[in-house]
C-alpha cells in the first residue's frame, strides 16, 4: 500500500508546487492585502477607502504593466476598480485573486501568527520584501545566497532592516526560537484562522472560471523578476490554484485539530547544545538533533483536542478532489495555449487519475475500491476524520538506529553514525490498520495509472515551468 500511498503524495504535492508556483508560492509577507479575502467582488473595503468616484476604470493592460513594475498591491486595486464596475468580469476577477494569493502573507491572520507566536516586532511587507526592486526575489533571480559568503553579503543581511526581526535572530533556529515558549496550541489556533481565510480565494477564482468570456489570464514574468517565469492561465490552471489551496487549507486543520504541548524553544532551543549530566532529558551519545526528535516524538499527534477541525479538513480535501477533476477534465478539453501543457500526457493517464480522485472522495467517508490497484484493495480514510488516528504513547514515531557499517570500518560514534528511522509499527498503527483493506501490511500495493504514472503525468504537465523555476532561483551563477 505504501507505493499508492506515495504516489498519492507525490501527486498533491507537486500539484501543490504547480499551483504554489504559480502564484509565486516564494512570498514571505505583505500588509494590508488580507481583510478583503472573505469579501465579494463588489464590495472591498481596502478599495473603497481609496477610491475617487468619478475616477476612469484602469485597463487590463495598466494593470499588467503595475505587475510588470512589481506593485502587486496597485494592480490589485485596479483589478478591484474593474470589479466594482462589473462583479462578472472573469479576467479582473482572476487578476484580484492572483494578486491577493501573492500576497497571502500580508493577511492580518499571518500578521497575528508573526507577531504573536513568532516573535516579529510587526507583520512583513511582501510588496516591498518579496517583490521590490530589491527584494527576495529580485536577488533570489542574481544568484544571491540567504547567508553571507565572506565579503559577499547574503539576502539576510541584504534585507534585514525590511524584516521584523534583528539580524542576530535569522542567524540559527536556536537563536531565533530563543524566548519562544507559547505552546503549539496558540500557534494552531492562528493556522484555523489562516485556513479560514484562504477560503475566500476560492470562489473569486470560481468568478474566472464561470465567466463564459474568460480564455486565459497573464500573469508577467517580470513580477517574479524573470521573463521567463510569465504564466498564461486558463480555467484548467485557475482549478488546480484552486486545488492546491484546499489542500493546503486540509492540512492546516487536520494539524491544528491534535494537542500541541510543544514549544519552539523546548523543540529547538539552546538547552539541546549542553544537556548536564544530571538532568532528567540528558541521553548519553545524543546530538542536539537527537534531543529535537525524542522532543516532539512524545508531542506530535497523540491526542485530537479539537475533533470539529478534522471534519472541516475532511470538507476541503474533497472540495480539493473535486477541483482538482475539474482542473483534469478542462485540461482534457482545454483549446487554449497556457502554462501547464495539457497536450502532453496521454489521454488514458489523465483518465486513470480522474478515476483515482473520484475514488478517493468516497474514500474519505466509507471503504471504496481503489481502481488500477494491484493486488486489489479497499480504502477507507473516514477514521482519520471521525474521531481521528493518534499513536499510543507507548509507541515511538521514530527509532535510533545504529549503523553497524560504519562502527565496523572503526569509525568513532558519531552524529553520522546513528540514523533516525520512521518506526514501521507506528506506520502499521496509525496508517494501514483499518484503512487498508485486502492486503497485509507487509504487501506493496501498486496502482496503475498509465504511461509514466503519477510522476510522469506531473513532469508532462508542469516540467518545464518547474524546470525554469529551478534555473532563476537555485542555479549557481
Amino acid at each position: 500500500m505504501m507505493t499508492s500511498m506515495t504516489s498519492l503524495k507525490t501527486w498533491l504535492g507537486r500539484t501543490a508546487l504547480v499551483g504554489a508556483l504559480s502564484i509565486g508560492a516564494l512570498s514571505v509577507g505583505a500588509t494590508g492585502c488580507g481583510e478583503s479575502f472573505n469579501e465579494s467582488a463588489g464590495a472591498d473595503p481596502i478599495f473603497d477607502a481609496d477610491n475617487e468616484p468619478g475616477e476612469p476604470v484602469p485597463s487590463l493592460g495598466e494593470a499588467e504593466q503595475a505587475l510588470m513594475a512589481h506593485d502587486v498591491a496597485g494592480a490589485r486595486a485596479m483589478y478591484q476598480q474593474r470589479l466594482e464596475v462589473d462583479p462578472s468580469d472573469g479576467e479582473a476577477a482572476a487578476g484580484r485573486a492572483m494578486c491577493d494569493l501573492l500576497l497571502v502573507p500580508g493577511m492580518p491572520e499571518v500578521g497575528r501568527l508573526l507577531t504573536e507566536s513568532l516573535g516579529a516586532a510587526e507583520p512583513l511587507a511582501a510588496a516591498e520584501v518579496l517583490y521590490g526592486d530589491e527584494g527576495l526575489l529580485y536577488w533570489a533571480s542574481r544568484g544571491a545566497r540567504w547567508a553571507d559568503d565572506g565579503q559577499y553579503l547574503g539576502i539576510r543581511s541584504l534585507l534585514a532592516p525590511e524584516l521584523p526581526w534583528e539580524l542576530e535572530e535569522l542567524e540559527s533556529i536556536t537563536r531565533f526560537v530563543e524566548g519562544l515558549n507559547e505552546p503549539g496550541d496558540t500557534l494552531a489556533r492562528h493556522l484555523v484562522s489562516i485556513a479560514n481565510a484562504l477560503g475566500g480565494l476560492d470562489a473569486q477564482l470560481q468568478v474566472a472560471i464561470d465567466d463564459p468570456d474568460f480564455v486565459r489570464f497573464y500573469v508577467p514574468g517580470e513580477v517574479f523578476h524573470d521573463p521567463s517565469l510569465s504564466l498564461t492561465l486558463g480555467r484548467a490552471e485557475l482549478a488546480t490554484i484552486q486545488a492546491a489551496l484546499q489542500v493546503v487549507r486540509a492540512a492546516l486543520y487536520a494539524v491544528s485539530a491534535y494537542e500541541h504541548s510543544w514549544t519552539l524553544d523546548g523543540a529547538f532551543g539552546a538547552w539541546r547544545q549542553d544537556v548536564n549530566l544530571d538532568d532528567e532529558r540528558y541521553v548519553a551519545g545524543y546530538t542536539p538533533t537527537d534531543y529535537t526528535v525524542s522532543y516532539l516524538d512524545a508531542r506530535l499527534f497523540r491526542r485530537v483536542a479539537q475533533p470539529d477541525r478534522l471534519q472541516a479538513s475532511r470538507t476541503a480535501l474533497r472540495d480539493a478532489l473535486s477541483r482538482a477533476r475539474d482542473a483534469l477534465r478542462m485540461g482534457l478539453t482545454s483549446e487554449v495555449q497556457t502554462t501547464l501543457q495539457w497536450e502532453q500526457p496521454t489521454v488514458e493517464n489523465i483518465q486513470r487519475i480522474d478515476e483515482l480522485f473520484s475514488a478517493l472522495a468516497g474514500a474519505l467517508y466509507e471503504p471504496t475500491a481503489l481502481p488500477y490497484s494491484e493486488p486489489a484493495v479497499h480504502l477507507n480514510l473516514s477514521s482519520f476524520f471521525e474521531g481521528g488516528r493518534t499513536l499510543p504513547a507507548e509507541v515511538p514515531w521514530m527509532v535510533r538506529t545504529e549503523d553497524p557499517a560504519r562502527i565496523d570500518e572503526g569509525m568513532g560514534v558519531s552524529e553520522e553514525n546513528f540514523l533516525w528511522k520512521t518506526n514501521p509499527e507506528a506506520i502499521d498503527l496509525v496508517f494501514q490498520q483499518g484503512v487498508v483493506e485486502g492486503v497485509s501490511s507487509e504487501e506493496s500495493v501498486n496502482v496503475d495509472l498509465g504511461e509514466g504514472g503519477l510522476g510522469g503525468f506531473i513532469d508532462a504537465l508542469a516540467g518545464a515551468y518547474v524546470d525554469a523555476v529551478q534555473d532563476v532561483y537555485f542555479t549557481t551563477r
